[in-house]
């Protein structure tokens, strides 16, 4: 296959033309009422990068897997004999993070000659839509070791290793001499053994900690939480540090996001269920069972210093917003039990510190760890290899893949990447103490019984011990009919298929397009490849997306490493236009596609000094959402579309009622990002913000028409009251 050249922009303008058209239509306009004669418009541009600027990697792929060429050596160090027989192996991944990965497959292949390694998207092995959204199949597991020799463990259960879907590591382990078990920090490897077998290699670790309110510890006078605290301590905490103004209280002492028992049990009792027996052996009726989980509900119910809240329904989309966040952001959280991934964001937010779980011995493990890492599929045909992929993970920093926080599994990872010298002290020292003092939990068969247990004592009254009792049968009959099921059913070969390159023509040209910022990731352009390559067969297309991880993207980097993209925003810096073609000339040249079709606002926003530099592929238009019973109530007409900006400002005054600021009745409220708006009505108002009539363009904030709208819009809220502020930065609440 050759690579692209000038002379294939034709080809990359029919792409774009193509992914326009279809963009288009599957545009939805949800909102019919808008104040705005000028319209705020989001736009999905497709942009066609300089082939002449930079060089494409030549890539020899199915158009919807995506590839990168990964080189290996042998079991004991040595090059591999024959480098030009390629050993190909597959791994699971994301679709929004398989651009985290090229840079590591790249610094791989220069180690390892004669192993290609092809990244497989999750989503479009299960049918899923971005992200993993969507129902998983029940044979999701088996989906995932078939498609691919690697797979991460987040995605899949260590004791698939038991059910035959996982290789046992250990023999490659104790074959490999330059392996050091003693590398890895506590509980990290210990997590991946089970059955005799090692099923999976660490990578990175997170923990469940203790954050406070310093504030909220500062105005009751009680001292912060430090490691070796006890469990007493907690409480004594929570209790100090619980306010109620009559029979309302106004800040929890303790705050435990998704309520998940197992965090503030488990330390004190170990395993409720032993799985070195078979079958495994049930323990909630356990006397220190019944007394942890007493002292837990406790909190709710006696010592009322956590709220027992309603679990909340899922919206539409499926997704669940827990009231505890807004608990804790509004500052009525004293302390909550969260990640120690939200430390970054949660310390720029509010006045924060963090601790390590209570203990009640110097010795004791109550800190709950998270182990994250990599396994192979039992069906691999290449063990030796695909174990040189993940030991090679296994050796690379966390922030690799955006977790800042997350503490590298390797103690000479940690060392080398600096983590400790980076990590902010104070989460820093709490770390510490928690690696010495953490557990893992599994969560398996029978556990979910437990579950129930606790809801039944928290929502429906019911006392400990009989919760408990029933718990203890429904985990039994769980455990026995699993085991029935698994006797009988018959046993699942798992065989990772070789990949075969699609037969091409020998002149085809391969494309990169690169979406960045699309809702729905890859998925929806799985089928528009498919569709466009059976029009068009002389064309490759590889989809991919960029490293979300590294930082701020830009339109000179993404072009530089693809034909064409998917990008949001405009083509203002020089910077940007210097990485993407002129496509006046193609449009020129092109009787069928005429420009007249496109909605005026959607070629202008990306235009500049009247060229185009892009095809809109789709836009967003901001509308103005009224309730119409409060109009109705105040007796006000409705918005028309002809209405002004006076009108806006005179209903939103007439429907502004009361003073508390818990309880006022406002007569605007924007969007969650005082950002959105305040770019929304500035533009309205003939806000100046650039001018690009002149060489070069210059910046024209300080201009009266632009100084005069920003003072019409504070003084929604600074002299009328009719909008509250809302979040003016990204660390606001």
């Amino acid at each position: 296959m050759r690579l692209p050249t000038w002379q294939d922009s034709t080809v990359l303008l029919l792409i774009i033309v193509h992914l326009s058209n279809v963009l288009s239509r599957l545009w939805e306009y949800r909102r019919r009422k808008s104040m705005m004669k000028k319209v705020v418009i989001l736009l999905i541009l497709v942009l066609m990068a300089g082939c002449n600027r930079g060089e494409i990697a030549e890539t020899a792929v199915p158009p919807v897997v995506e590839s990168a060429k990964v080189n290996s050596t042998n079991e004991t160090g040595t090059a591999v004999a024959n480098p030009t027989d390629t050993i190909t192996l597959r791994m699971i991944v994301y679709d929004w993070e398989s651009g985290s990965y090229r840079n590591l497959i790249e610094a791989f292949e220069a180690e390892n000659p004669g192993i290609e390694i092809k990244l497989v998207s999750l989503e479009e092995t299960l049918g899923l839509d971005s992200a993993g959204k969507g129902q998983w199949p029940d044979d999701a597991a088996e989906r995932l070791v078939s498609a691919a020799d690697v797979v991460s463990t987040s995605v899949i259960g260590i004791s698939n290793g038991a059910s035959g879907l996982l290789l046992d590591l250990r023999p490659l382990i104790e074959g490999d001499t330059t392996f050091d078990e003693a590398d890895f920090y506590p509980n990290a490897l210990e997590y991946f053994k089970s059955d005799g077998g090692v099923w999976g290699l660490p990578n990175s670790l997170t923990f469940d900690l203790i954050f406070y309110n310093k504030d909220a510890f500062d105005a009751a006078g009680h001292a912060y939480p430090q490691p070796g605290w006890s469990w007493g301590d907690l409480l004594t905490a929570a209790q100090a540090t619980t306010v109620r103004e009559k029979d309302e209280v106004t800040r929890w002492g303790l705050v435990q996001l998704s309520r998940n028992p197992f965090i503030f049990i488990l330390p004190r009792t170990g395993p409720l269920i032993d799985t070195m027996t078979n079958p495994p052996t049930v323990q909630f009726d356990r006397p220190d069972v019944a007394d942890a989980l007493q002292w837990y509900v406790d909190l709710f119910l006696l010592h009322e210093v956590t709220p027992n809240l309603e679990a909340p329904e899922p919206d539409k989309n499926g997704v669940i917003f827990l009231s505890e966040y807004a608990l804790i952001e509004d500052g009525k959280a004293a302390m909550w039990s969260e990640s120690s991934g939200s430390w970054p964001w949660r310390s720029q937010q509010i006045n924060v510190g963090v601790a390590p779980f209570p203990v009640d011995a110097p010795e004791d493990r109550t800190t709950p760890v998270y182990i994250n890492g990599y396994a192979l599929s039992a069906g691999t045909r290449h063990p030796e290899a695909a174990w040189r992929w993940i030991k090679f993970l296994s050796q690379q920093p966390s922030a690799s893949f955006g977790l800042d926080t997350a503490l590298p599994a390797r103690r000479s990872v940690a060392q080398a990447s600096g983590f400790w010298d980076r990590v902010d002290p104070e989460l820093g020292d709490t770390l510490r103490y928690a690696l010495d003092h953490s557990y893992f939990f599994r969560f398996g068969a029978g556990n979910s019984a437990f579950y129930e247990a606790v809801d039944a004592v928290l929502t429906q009254n019911r006392p400990v011990a009989d919760a408990l009792a029933d718990a203890q049968v429904q985990a039994e009959m769980e455990i026995a009919d699993i085991a029935a099921r698994q006797e009988k059913a018959d046993a699942v070969e798992i065989v990772v298929s070789e990949p075969g390159d699609a037969a091409l023509p020998e002149r085809a040209v391969s494309i990169v397009f690169t979406t960045v910022g699309d809702i729905d990731g890859l998925t929806p352009y799985r089928n528009l490849v498919k569709t466009f390559q059976e029009q068009n067969p002389d064309v490759v297309i590889e989809l991919k997306t960029p490293d979300f991880n590294a930082g701020s993207i830009y339109l000179r980097d993404l072009a530089a490493n693809s034909d064409c993209l998917l990008w949001y925003g405009g083509v203002i810096r020089e910077e940007g236009r210097a990485a993407v073609l002129n496509l006046d000339p193609f449009l020129d040249a092109d009787p069928e596609l005429d420009k007249e079709d496109f909605y005026p606002q959607a070629l202008d926003a990306f235009s500049y000094q009247g060229q185009h530099w892009g095809l809109p592929g789709g836009m967003n238009v901001t509308l103005i959402m009224y309730n119409k019973a409060l109009f109705d109530e105040a007796g006000i007409p409705y918005p028309q579309d002809n209405w002004t900006m006076d009108d806006f400002l005179a209903m939103a005054v007439a429907l502004t009622a009361g003073d508390d600021p818990e309880t006022k009745q406002y007569g605007y409220v924007p969007q969650e990002s005082e950002l959105n708006d305040l770019t929304a009505f500035l533009e309205r108002l003939d806000a100046q913000f650039f001018d690009d009539s002149v060489v070069p363009p210059r910046l024209t904030f300080t201009h009266p028409d632009t100084v005069k709208a920003m003072r019409w819009f504070t003084a929604l809220t600074t002299e009328f009251g009719v909008k509250p502020a809302f979040m003016t930065n990204i660390a606001g609440s």
